[in-house]
């Protein structure tokens, strides 16, 4: 199936209060594999704490990093900022949006 269709519905079944979605990785940039994965970061406009959910939909292994503004800063200012493995802020920043620009 589309993983953009795949990932829409994805959001609307499972994380319908989420205030932005990034699509990133491999599939997105055309150079995935036949194990690859979609990876999502799903943002709320608050959680108790960030996670994140590996699990199969639609035929597609999903990698769902859940987070909120504070948590998301957190990660940029306290482990990706140190750790020289900016994974997050390069899934944000190379991602598409969703669910349009928020």
């Amino acid at each position: 199936s589309d993983p953009l269709e795949t990932i829409k519905k994805l959001i609307k079944e499972r994380y319908p209060e989420a205030k932005a979605v990034f699509w990133a990785g491999s599939v997105l940039q055309k150079n995935d594999t036949a194990s690859s994965d979609l990876d999502v970061v799903i943002v709320f406009d608050a959680i108790a704490h960030a996670y994140r959910e590996a699990f199969m939909y639609d035929n597609w292994p999903i990698d769902a990093f859940i987070h909120d503004p504070d948590t998301i800063r957190y990660f940029f200012e306290k482990i990706e900022a140190n750790d020289g493995r900016p994974a997050l802020i390069q899934m944000i920043l190379n991602g598409d949006e969703v669910l349009g620009h928020n």
